[in-house]
């Protein structure tokens, strides 16, 4: 059976048109659990990268169409507290490049936010950045 629809629901109208908006290319396909995971895993890294820390897409349900031959794909989204770091004092590298570092230590795996161990994390982090540019 052919994906007919997909419907998204979370907290945030913006998180909701751009899972959906990802999720579109799937309509009129036929339904694909691996495809389906990349996609979602694809989602979680988008906004972790944009401090989305504990973004969870909770639940992923496909139900028969009882007047169409399709299938109807639901998406229940759990964003969190979107997160945003500053950086002050900084005079050998520039804020976006701290940011850039901030987030390859932030992984898509840490299944729970913490905002102390992510602080601890993000300061280890640049101070090995610092260290390893000299």
């Amino acid at each position: 059976k052919a994906i007919s629809r997909v419907d998204v629901f979370a907290s945030s109208d913006e998180i909701k048109r751009i899972v959906k908006f990802r999720f579109k290319h799937f309509i009129g396909g036929a339904y694909d659990k691996v495809n389906i995971k990349e996609k979602i895993d694809e989602i979680k890294a988008l906004f972790v990268g944009k401090g989305y820390f504990n973004f969870n897409i909770e639940s992923v349900s496909k139900t028969s169409v009882a007047d169409k031959n399709g299938i109807e794909l639901r998406l229940v989204i759990k964003e969190g507290i979107q997160q945003i770091f500053s950086f002050t004092g900084n005079k050998l590298f520039s804020s976006q490049e701290l940011l850039v570092k901030v987030k390859e230590e932030v992984s898509v795996e840490d299944s729970e936010y913490d905002q102390e161990k992510l602080k601890e994390k993000i300061k280890k982090k640049i101070m090995r950045f610092y260290e390893e540019m000299g």
